[in-house]
């Protein structure tokens, strides 16, 4: 099993859900023998956001049961190695760059939105600006809702090392400004 089962972790994106439904099991038995194989892919790909969440917590399940210590230990050194490998400027940037796209797709979309409300002569002014500010909030939630969530792995966390004492000192006040400016 040693040799094949990165091939088979790799597998867990399949499209077909019945492919990966029958590899999660394969790999639930893999790990519930052979715990050291799939720990560490598993505890790592659940730290991640934008994976295939539950064939991984399936797998994390059978090796919590086994062993819960080695996978709390195991979370905790992927956190870990997290926290010393990417910098908080770095993880802004990444995550100010994501988004980038995204922000200007729905500005766009609300540009649009706004136009076609202001343009209907059925709606009162009042009526009107409250349907654009509920639009422009659902609009702009998610993007606001990423940058809270980042800022409250940064920001709003006590700096434990020197760099990121400096990153707080330099932009904690411009970014808390800024979140407020876009949730107002």
């Amino acid at each position: 099993w040693k040799l094949i089962t990165p091939q088979l972790l790799s597998r867990l994106h399949h499209p077909n859900p019945f492919v990966r439904q029958e590899l999660t099991k394969l790999l639930c038995r893999i790990g519930a023998s052979y715990p050291h194989l799939v720990l560490y892919p598993t505890t790592l790909n659940l730290s991640f956001e934008k994976v295939q969440q539950e064939e991984y917590q399936k797998i994390a399940d059978i090796l919590k049961r086994n062993n819960p210590l080695q996978m709390k230990e195991m979370h905790r050194w992927i956190l870990e190695l997290q926290r010393i490998t990417v910098l908080w400027d770095e993880l802004w940037l990444h995550t100010l760059e994501h988004i980038q796209v995204d922000a200007v797709s729905r500005l766009d979309r609300l540009g649009q939105d706004i136009a076609r409300i202001k343009s209907n002569k059925l709606l009162t002014e009042q009526e009107s600006q409250e349907i654009i500010e509920t639009t422009s909030f659902n609009t702009m939630k998610p993007i606001i809702f990423s940058l809270e969530r980042l800022c409250e792995r940064t920001i709003k966390k006590p700096a434990t090392s020197l760099v990121e004492k400096e990153f707080k000192n330099k932009y904690e006040q411009t970014i808390l400004n800024a979140l407020e400016g876009l949730e107002q």
